[in-house]
């Protein structure tokens, strides 16, 4: 970009750091102008910390606004208003996951955009530009694993992981039955939002097993999830993809070549900074044995994977305001959680639950491989 979007931040709280921090390490690309908060506590906490003017009145707030988008991190009881009011100015909304908390509130959502004609909306969904998923995804989108037929996604929560599963299986909105189960895991609490912890207590955490029949493509998917494996190192992620002709195992690859010949290789990550490298700490790119399946195009910065997933859905939503390009609109982001959904509705009754029409159905997925 030849000039850094600029955009303005509604909400400080704890996901609204991470924008903040790839936005700063990016200036080149980013500038946050301003933000919005409740109270004059946190505005004054959050300005100082991230060094932007920080508003309590809306008015404040809009007063000679001049910004590409707003990334709107609110409470759900929130979202709606906010998104009415930017829509309204025709001030494009980059919208924090996810895009509604229930059905009915997604189907709000649907008649809110539907009635506001200036509305530019699209969902700050992450998780598939995480450089090893965006390495997966690649490799079983390249046809060396054949048609895709199963995925076994243990690797985030709800309407995340179902962004990667309908990423991964190249699905649009398609009719799904859903079973489920939960039960209590109890594990030793040794990391949190706040750092590691020494206190050894015994974690229940809820763990949920879903299988999502998606029964037009005749695909399946596995979801496991326990919100301990986001922090901690006695819970390991797990991100599994089959094909007719080979499969994905966590960062090993086999399938068979058009030769009819076994090939075995690994997703293999080129980091910078290692062992003498003096280029700094940063991810180069990604290999699945002499290819090049993800590129960094924002080496050499220092950024976490996630920092740097962040920082992709902050530079796909300045495109989407310059050329209209979408990359995950109300559409994706109300499937993703409406299939969270099931799952949860299908866990607590202990009766597999069948999706039913929605709203969003006519809509041309980003996900969907018959549409591109």
């Amino acid at each position: 970009m030849t000039q850094p979007a600029r955009f303005a931040i509604v909400g400080t709280g704890w996901r609204a750091s991470f924008y903040l921090h790839a936005a700063t390490q990016l200036p080149d690309l980013f500038q946050c102008v301003r933000g919005f908060a409740r109270s004059a506590q946190t505005a004054a906490q959050f300005g100082a910390a991230w060094k932007v003017p920080v508003h309590t009145s809306e008015a404040d707030f809009f007063e000679g606004l001049d910004v590409e988008f707003v990334l709107l991190a609110v409470p759900a009881a929130a979202v709606e208003p906010w998104v009415r009011k930017l829509g309204e100015r025709g001030i494009p909304v980059l919208l924090e996951t996810p895009a509604a908390r229930t059905f009915d509130g997604l189907v709000e959502m649907h008649d809110l955009a539907a009635r506001t004609p200036d509305l530019r909306l699209q969902v700050a969904e992450q998780y598939r530009f995480q450089p090893m998923h965006a390495a997966r995804m690649a490799v079983a989108g390249s046809g060396v694993l054949g048609p895709i037929t199963n995925a076994h996604v243990s690797v985030a929560h709800e309407y995340h992981a179902m962004s990667l599963t309908r990423g991964i299986l190249g699905l649009g909105f398609t009719a799904v039955e859903v079973s489920a189960s939960s039960f209590t895991d109890r594990v030793v609490a040794t990391v949190d939002r706040d750092g590691w912890t020494n206190d050894h207590e015994v974690m229940p955490s809820p763990r949920v097993t879903a299988v999502l029949r998606f029964l037009e493509s005749d695909q399946v998917a596995t979801y496991v999830f326990s919100n301990e494996q986001y922090f901690s190192p006695l819970r390991s992620r797990r991100l599994d993809v089959w094909g007719e002709r080979g499969e994905i195992a966590g960062d090993q690859v086999r399938y068979l070549d058009d030769g009819g010949e076994l090939v075995r290789t690994q997703i293999v990550r080129d980091d910078a900074g290692q062992d003498g490298d003096l280029r700094g700490h940063s991810l180069n790119a990604i290999f699945a044995g002499t290819e090049i399946v993800y590129r960094n195009e924002l080496f050499p910065a220092r950024l976490s994977d996630d920092e740097l997933a962040i920082a992709q859905v902050l530079l796909r939503m300045a495109k989407y305001t310059r050329s209209g390009e979408a990359f995950y609109g109300l559409a994706d982001a109300s499937e993703d959680q409406y299939l969270s959904l099931l799952i949860a509705e299908a866990a607590a009754s202990g009766r597999a639950a069948s999706s039913r029409e929605r709203p969003w159905m006519n809509s041309v997925s980003v996900y969907d491989s018959r549409a591109h």
